[in-house]
């Protein structure tokens, strides 16, 4: 799998959609969302199509392609305050693809798992805050609202408990 492909995938699953659907919302073949996760190169107009159903600005699918980040339409260019940001650069992990970006998260949550053993709140705070940075950086890869995320799976768990209660 491409960075553009997981990317696509990623997005496409953050908003419900089976890769048909996303095609259908797009109003392009399904052939053609997979010839784009695997680099094909799309007539520009059939790339704003793609970027709009995926809820991304223009030009988000040529910077993903390049490595970059997609941006989430309404998010402006910089899906993660800067001072966020910032620390990805600090840390080394701007630039990293996800898979790097999710082996440094298991490390860190291994370091929240310890700090709660040892009661020390403010490493805990610290392990919250490193394990809150990987987390963003992740969803900024796959221009994915953290905020939205957490509410969406929120309520969608609050349902299944009412419904199973």
């Amino acid at each position: 799998m491409s960075h553009l492909d997981d990317a696509i995938d990623a997005r496409r699953r953050h908003l419900g959609l089976k890769r048909w659907q996303l095609a259908h919302r797009a109003g392009v073949d399904p052939a053609t969302i997979a010839n784009l996760a695997r680099g094909a190169t799309v007539r520009p107009r059939t790339a704003a199509r793609v970027e709009a159903a995926l809820g991304w600005e223009p030009g988000s699918l040529a910077s993903v392609a390049a490595g970059g980040m997609p941006r989430v339409a309404g998010l402006g260019d910089d899906p993660v305050p800067d001072v966020v940001a910032d620390l990805f650069t600090q840390m080394g992990i701007d630039g990293q693809p996800p898979r790097e970006c999710v082996a440094h998260l298991c490390e860190e949550v291994g370091e929240l798992a310890k700090a709660t053993r040892t009661g020390d709140r403010a490493n805990l705070a610290e392990e919250v805050g490193d394990v809150g940075i990987l987390l963003h950086r992740i969803a900024a890869l796959y221009g994915i609202d953290v905020d939205q995320a957490v509410r969406e799976k929120a309520a969608s768990r609050l349902e299944r408990h009412r419904r199973d209660a």
